[in-house]
């Protein structure tokens, strides 16, 4: 078997579960007004990550999340990217699992609280359609 430097086995259900998350807001996602504040949302979550230490975990939304693994496709234009705007390559990992839900969820509200602090506006994910309509 061939030995990589990263668990296939433990990333692939991550991905999986990514995408299928990332799938019900398709539609969405095509427009580009959606777009443009998906990149906007995700550079101002890839602010936070360099102003915050490494060991600070922030979790990313769906629409951030998505941008981000779009960015990280091609990896040398990321880290180009990034040092450029951050002036260090911010590391990235779907392996979270290992953590604690309630840590998780935890820094999650932490996030939430970081980005509107210094944002002014209401860091939440995007409702995909299927959603909205399941609500009404």
């Amino acid at each position: 078997m061939i030995k990589l430097s990263v668990d296939i086995s433990k990333t692939t259900p991550e991905l999986l579960t990514l995408l299928e998350k990332a799938s019900k807001f398709r539609k969405q996602w095509q427009e580009s007004s959606i777009l443009k504040q998906m990149i906007t949302r995700y550079y101002r979550f890839m602010q936070l990550k360099a102003y915050h230490p490494a060991n600070i975990l922030l979790i990313p939304t769906i629409d951030i999340e998505i941008v981000w693994q779009t960015h990280l496709l091609r990896p040398e234009i990321y880290q180009a990217d990034c040092r450029h705007l951050f002036r260090r390559v911010i590391d990235h990992s779907l392996l979270i699992n290992d953590i604690q839900q309630h840590i998780k969820e935890q820094a999650f509200q932490d996030t939430c609280q970081l980005y509107e602090q210094r944002f002014g506006e209401q860091y939440c994910p995007l409702t995909s359609i299927d959603e909205k309509k399941e609500a009404k």
